[in-house]
């Protein structure tokens, strides 16, 4: 679900990748991201936590991780930001404005914000507040019978900001 106006998102994963097995390069990591949604009546908040981590300095493209785009740093583009190392925090609001049957399907609109921080880091940088980018986006959005449906305009540290239309994706 998009909108979700209740429960919990957990998400571990641990990588390997081994020149033994067959692989181009050996390279060890793991990414966590938590949320949780509480509504109170049509409102909802939803925090989110991410981190990633390579144990050894990226060697390969393939092992970085990405950061930039809607809800990601809502100013840059699609994974802009790139390093060894993710950090991201943001807080998602919205209230649920409509709800309506189109043709028998349910159609569920809202509105919200979001205020994100976090940055990519290489080997040897430090993950702090002050090194992280701010950022965040002002949306209007649906659940829909063509799947989720978002329009948002995002502003990042830098006067960095973007618009964006967004079909079947999820935050």
């Amino acid at each position: 679900m998009v909108f979700p106006r209740s429960g919990v998102d957990v998400d571990l994963v641990y990588t390997v990748s081994s020149e033994t097995l067959g692989a181009d390069t050996d390279f060890e990591q793991f990414r966590g991201s938590a949320s949780y949604a509480w509504s109170f009546g049509e409102n909802t908040l939803v925090p989110y936590l991410e981190y990633g981590d390579n144990l050894d300095p990226a060697e390969s493209f393939f092992s970085a991780y990405f950061l930039g785009g809607l809800f990601r740093l809502s100013g840059l583009g699609n994974n802009e930001l790139f390093g060894d190392r993710i950090a991201l925090a943001r807080l998602v609001a919205y209230r649920r404005l409509l709800r309506f049957e189109l043709v028998g399907m349910k159609v569920k609109i809202y509105a919200g914000l979001s205020l994100e921080a976090g940055n990519a880091y290489f080997a040897g940088e430090d993950v702090s507040w002050g090194t992280m980018l701010k950022g965040g986006s002002v949306f209007i959005g649906g659940d829909t019978f063509i799947g989720p449906v978002i329009f948002a305009y995002g502003r990042s540290e830098g006067n960095r900001d973007r618009f964006y239309f967004v079909i079947g994706d999820r935050f």
